[in-house]
């Protein structure tokens, strides 16, 4: 038994604001990579982690002052340090020093299979 065409949704009218965030996300995340490259060039891995994440926390501290969320709790606080050290830090710290020997394309292609 095959399912018929009436059981599909019918597309909808193409949004914009989509295909433009879609678009968005792709580009940033395609030049992501040769960016940090470019970054090893003037900052040290370390540096460069840290430069990334100062200016990621601008928005994000403006973000928070604006909606003034309530704080996490004890047991969130814990869940949160360990996390970003052992999820973003390392991450980081690591795919810095990767794009040190390996080249851009590589280590997308790495980063993105790891997940497999």
């Amino acid at each position: 038994m095959s399912l018929g065409t009436d059981a599909l949704p019918l597309p909808r009218k193409l949004d914009w604001v989509t295909v433009l965030a879609l678009a968005g996300t792709v580009i940033g995340w395609a030049s992501a990579f040769p960016a940090i490259r470019a970054g090893l060039t003037a900052f040290g891995p370390l540096e460069l982690g840290s430069l990334r994440f100062a200016i990621a926390a601008l928005p994000c501290a403006v973000l928070l002052a604006v909606l003034r969320p309530s704080w996490p709790t004890r047991r969130e606080w814990l869940r949160l340090a360990l996390r970003s050290l052992v999820c973003v830090s390392i991450y980081t710290v690591t795919l810095n020093f990767g794009e040190q020997t390996v080249a851009s394309g590589a280590a997308s292609f790495i980063v993105n299979v790891s997940p497999i």
